[in-house]
């Protein structure tokens, strides 16, 4: 379920969290690694707990324990009103779909900890706002967190409780790195110990927090000191680490590529770096190192196809970018089908949507790869595969894509408009 949906589910939910905040929270969840559980201290009724359990159900599935005693806030109790909010959150988190990744404990914080064992990744702690009780949520938990993982605070502005305990246990802390804010939420990563460059970092925060409320007070209209803060804050050059020089271009194309060898054997060899080099003539660029059997090929025949897999041919393309054609027919063992080609002198897949027939056109040495250029002498599709207007639909196709580092493939998303014409909206 992306944001959009889990907009739609958190809405019917009552409470009290913006759709800025219900995105953090989303994205938090799903950035989770498995290195331990999430923890969500104050319910309600699920508004909050179905926008971390989509994320985590979006990312790697981390369980959450949903601790609240569903009695209300410490104010209600003052008024001696009747509160039960579990079964309507129990409907929510259901309705949405979250509710198998959901462990509810219907306890307070207080209660929950003591016999709480497992690491915890990522903590929301939305509970009662009096200062006694924000800053023993804090102590009790904090000792339960990994080194790496994440702890958020809601109501961090305007509610002066939640605000202190944030103010002198997390920015002036020497135990948390990366302090951000959206609207109420402040989050921060727990360290061992951070450095004096991430301490000075978590201070210039508290100082663009304090300027954002100070403006939120002013009731300034939109072009107020309010975002002008927003805009410093997400411009800021920490807030992008520097990962070195290094071949990270999201998302590249998941291609196999198909050659014979000098005997006539077809091959197929799965790659990811490759893109379109020129329109007059039609031409696409692949690179590989020297020391593969699809290199060999190309420069023998002078000739290569890229076939293009759908989603559902995942398996296929990982194989044959594992395996080497020196060793084993990958045809076979794939189950897939070799098909000569019509304009060039190299295999292609049956069963793949896609194909394009190159040419040899130029090669040249870059490193440890060959860059080479091939001409596109034809390009065929499914015609199932088609749109109206009789050109590729890349929705139908369903093409793969990779993500270098992460070393992750992915599908592709929904049609956002139409390339030359939603930009005009900008003039």
């Amino acid at each position: 379920m992306n944001i959009e949906e889990t907009k739609k589910f958190a809405d019917k939910a009552e409470g009290w969290l913006s759709d800025r905040e219900g995105e953090i929270l989303y994205n938090l969840a799903k950035n989770c690694k498995g290195k331990g559980v999430i923890v969500e201290i104050g319910s309600w009724e699920g508004k909050s707990t179905i926008w971390i359990g989509s994320g985590s159900k979006n990312g790697n599935k981390v369980k959450i324990y949903a601790i609240d005693p569903h009695t209300g806030s410490s104010e209600h109790q003052k008024e001696n009103e009747k509160i039960w909010t579990f079964e309507e959150f129990k409907k929510n988190i259901k309705n949405a779909k979250v509710d198998d990744i959901i462990i509810p404990l219907v306890k307070t914080s207080e209660e929950a900890a003591k016999n709480f064992n497992k690491p915890v990744e990522f903590i929301f702690i939305d509970g009662a706002h009096e200062y006694e009780f924000v800053k023993l949520d804090f102590d009790l938990w904090f000792p339960k967190v990994v080194n790496g993982g994440i702890m958020a605070f809601h109501d961090t502005i305007s509610w002066k409780s939640p605000k202190k305990v944030v103010a002198d246990y997390v920015y002036k802390s020497k135990h948390f790195k990366n302090v951000k804010f959206v609207d109420t939420i402040t989050f921060a990563q727990k360290v061992e110990q951070n450095s004096l460059k991430d301490r000075l970092k978590n201070r210039y925060v508290l100082l663009l927090k304090n300027l954002y409320e100070f403006a939120g007070k002013l009731h300034l209209p939109k072009s107020n000191v309010k975002t002008i803060v927003y805009q410093i804050y997400d411009r800021e050059d920490y807030m992008k680490k520097s990962l070195g020089a290094k071949t990270l271009i999201y998302p590249t194309p998941v291609w196999l590529v198909g050659t014979y060898d000098k005997k006539g054997k077809p091959n197929v060899a799965t790659i990811t770096w490759g893109g379109v080099c020129s329109s007059k003539p039609p031409c696409v660029a692949i690179s590989l190192r020297g020391a593969t059997y699809t290199h060999g090929n190309i420069m023998e025949r002078r000739a290569f196809t890229i076939n293009v897999p759908s989603a559902a041919q995942v398996e296929i393309a990982d194989y044959c970018g594992m395996a080497s054609g020196k060793n084993v027919d990958k045809f076979a063992a794939a189950k897939i089908t070799a098909v000569k080609s019509d304009k060039v002198d190299a295999p292609s897949i049956q069963e793949f949507p896609m194909i394009i027939e190159c040419k040899l056109s130029n090669s040249i040495e870059i490193g440890i790869h060959t860059h080479f250029i091939g001409e596109i002498m034809d390009v065929r599709v499914d015609e199932a595969m088609l749109g109206e207007d009789g050109l590729p639909d890349i929705l139908k196709i369903n093409p793969i894509l990779y993500g270098p580092g992460i070393q992750s493939y992915y599908g592709t998303g929904k049609y956002l408009g139409k390339a030359f014409s939603i930009g005009k909206k900008i003039s």
